[in-house]
């Protein structure tokens, strides 16, 4: 017999997919959990639609070392608003980001040096959700070396 008042829920597990090379999201498959286990992808969001949401994050499998562009998401064209927080290892300062234009469509962590310890960390997280018109970006990220995140 159903509760009344209970939550609603995703599912009692969320479907995963590991990516190993970039992807174009259909509308179909949100809610689900990628897990970023390669260098150099580029991520593209579907049209926005009400409702939908993606999360990201990078995987223990992860050969993000020594790419020039370590990750790109991109909404193919939709405006793209939010922010971020990231930190570099060995560092204690904690860095904020934040889409400041209409025209921003892509978040990219970039490695300045392309050198080994410009990398992602596992566990950086990127959280994307539509209103269906835009798309919403909350990122919890940690790098290393001289690796950028920018909008």
């Amino acid at each position: 017999m159903a509760k009344v008042a209970r939550a609603a829920r995703v599912a009692s597990r969320q479907r995963t997919e590991a990516l190993t090379a970039s992807k174009t999201i259909q509308t179909a498959e949100t809610g689900e959990l990628y897990l970023i286990d390669a260098k150099s992808l580029t991520i593209t969001l579907p049209d926005p639609q009400e409702g939908a949401y993606f999360t990201f994050i990078v995987g223990s499998k992860h050969t993000l070392h020594t790419a020039n562009t370590l990750v790109t998401i991109k909404t193919g064209g939709a405006t793209l608003e939010g922010s971020g927080t990231y930190m570099k290892n060995g560092d204690t300062a904690i860095r904020a980001i934040h889409s400041t234009a209409a025209t921003h469509d892509t978040i990219k962590v970039t490695a300045v040096t392309g050198g080994g310890s410009d990398k992602l960390f596992p566990g950086s997280k990127f959280e994307f959700w539509s209103d269906g018109t835009n798309w919403y970006v909350h990122a919890a990220i940690f790098v290393g070396g001289d690796a950028l995140i920018a909008f």
